[in-house]
């Protein structure tokens, strides 16, 4: 979003095993589907009195599974507390036609920033009700003031042997009340 002051892009690739994003090398083993930006926020310029910004879903790429059948992102929520440098908050829901409905989320109770813009974090939750899912989830924070968060995520189960990748753009200030 150009007129938002950032830019987001993402993509895909098919092989490399590290991406270089704040100066933080990432572990990309497995992560098809990239989300870059020029724009990374500056986390330690956002005031702690800002407190807790919640960011929702804007724009995504369809859901990839194993097989190559795509879905749709249903609802991705996203809460950073700027006041403790953490994300306190993950949740994501999806549906592919072959596998069926995802629903994760992180599996700590906060990840810290560490001054940096970029995160990876780990989620679990299930799979159509059954099988376990697990997997993880990288994000950058992006524009002047946190105005948006870029993400790519990997899942996979336990039961089945599905995998779902994908990217999306949550923006800050929609989110849907419960």
């Amino acid at each position: 979003d150009s007129d938002a002051g950032y830019e987001a892009y993402w993509g895909r690739w098919l092989s490399y095993d590290q991406v270089e994003l704040d100066g933080n090398v990432l572990d990309a083993s497995g992560f098809h589907y990239f989300a870059y930006s020029d724009d990374l926020t500056d986390v330690n310029s956002i005031a702690p009195e800002v407190g807790v910004l919640e960011y929702g879903l804007y724009d995504s790429s369809n859901p990839t599974d194993q097989d190559g059948y795509y879905g749709f992102l249903q609802d991705v929520y996203m809460a950073i507390d700027f006041a403790t440098q953490s994300i306190t908050d993950f949740n994501m829901a999806l549906y592919t036609n072959n596998t069926g409905n995802w629903a994760v989320s992180m599996t700590e109770n906060s990840v810290a920033l560490n001054g940096s813009a970029v995160s990876r974090f780990e989620v679990s939750g299930t799979v159509d009700g059954v099988a376990t899912a697990a997997g993880n989830v990288n994000t950058a924070i992006i524009g002047n003031n946190a105005d948006a968060v870029i993400g790519a995520y990997n899942l996979s189960d336990t039961v089945f042997d599905y995998e779902v990748i994908g990217n999306f753009l949550l923006k800050e200030g929609l989110v849907l009340p419960p």
